[in-house]
């Protein structure tokens, strides 16, 4: 559902950076009052730990 694309931000960020060598994709914004903050730092140090 495309009103739905983005529920998994660090998710799609992740499979859209294993595409590409030339491009730097990071995050600059995640809300912190609409989600619990340790599971976002967990989700994105695992999907940066992947990524190497």
């Amino acid at each position: 559902m495309p009103e739905f694309l983005d529920s998994a931000p660090a998710i799609i960020l992740t499979a859209a950076a294993a595409r590409t060598k030339t491009i730097r994709l990071t995050s600059t914004v995640t809300v912190l009052s609409a989600a619990d903050p340790v599971q976002v730092f967990q989700e994105f140090a695992t999907l940066d730990i992947m990524m190497l």
